[in-house]
């Protein structure tokens, strides 16, 4: 149905230094009905009408009070219905995970919680399952007044407007982990698997250049400290380490199966620094690059006089 995606990116609704930013639908019209993605999350809730909400292969209406959560990069477009008696109007709650963490409310790990329970798919029974895009059919009074407020604070700007919004979004984060508070622990479990082996994998295929967690979290929807409490909870260990040891594994089997130098596989494994390399390599390992070498080398050669 749609060959094009249109890029929309935080810059262009952000103000500077804020990481949220809200608007009611209609008053944006350039994007209504074209399929797009973004740099941020989005949240809207249905005020009026209905309309078909196009993501990927998916096509499902959602009308009045329905509440749709949808992640970065992922493309979608709402196409209003126009045969019904109100016109399709939405609030578009827009906001990153940054939001969360420069709030100075820090007795919540409130980043934790959308983090965590915004990766549902929330679908009624019988719909398409999906961990990118959730829809909440509930019509509860609750968010659309949540999100009023939010709008007008937003709009006002009054001194401590800010603080206010998050305040709100707070509330409606957790509005949507009572939502699916029925979600049982094996779920949340297998959840929080998935995004780890996901990391795990790239880091994998990525050991040898150097791996920003910015990136790394952004295709998952995870705030960079939720992930690391995460992935240490998950793994045991922490993701330094876990990247420096994955990085010191192959640099065991270059020097285990070539002559290229200690240099040169010190580079090709990710370390810029040889020296780091080096006393990495004698703190996962035990041996120095050139001692586990000649252990290897010397296994060799007794398995060949055994032969």
């Amino acid at each position: 149905m749609y060959e094009d995606v249109k890029q929309l990116d935080s810059k262009d609704y952000f103000k500077d230094g804020e990481q949220v930013y809200i608007h009611i639908g209609d008053e944006r019209e350039e994007n209504v009905g074209v399929m797009h993605k973004h740099n941020f999350i989005e949240i809207a809730y249905v005020i009026s009408g209905s309309a078909h909400h196009f993501m990927d292969n998916i096509n499902y209406e959602v009308r009045k009070g329905d509440l749709v959560i949808v992640n970065y990069g992922v493309p979608h477009a709402f196409v209003p219905i126009k045969d019904t008696e109100e016109d399709f109007s939405t609030y578009d709650l827009l906001f990153t995970t940054d939001f969360f963490e420069i709030t100075s409310i820090d007795s919540y790990d409130f980043s934790a919680l959308a983090s965590s329970y915004l990766f549902y798919s929330l679908f009624a029974d019988g719909e398409p399952l999906n961990h990118s895009l959730n829809l909440i059919r509930s019509g509860a009074k609750d968010f659309g007044e949540l999100f009023r407020k939010i709008y007008d604070e937003y709009i006002g700007r009054q001194s401590g407007f800010m603080n206010m919004i998050r305040a709100y979004l707070i509330q409606i984060i957790t509005q949507i982990f009572r939502e699916i508070d029925h979600k049982t622990d094996v779920t949340s479990t297998n959840e929080q698997k998935s995004v780890v082996n996901k990391a795990i994998d790239y880091m994998k295929q990525n050991y040898n250049t150097p791996i920003n967690l910015d990136n790394l979290v952004a295709d998952i929807f995870l705030s960079k400290d939720y992930f690391r409490q995460l992935f240490k909870t998950t793994t045991g260990m922490s993701v330094t380490d876990f990247i420096q040891r994955t990085r010191i594994e192959e640099a065991c089997k270059l020097l285990a199966t070539t002559n290229r130098s200690v240099f040169d596989i010190a580079g090709n494994c990710g370390f810029m620094d040889v020296k780091f390399f080096y006393k990495t390599f004698k703190k996962i390992t035990g041996k120095t690059p050139s001692e586990f070498r000649k252990e290897k080398e010397g296994e060799v050669l007794d398995h060949d006089n055994n032969r």
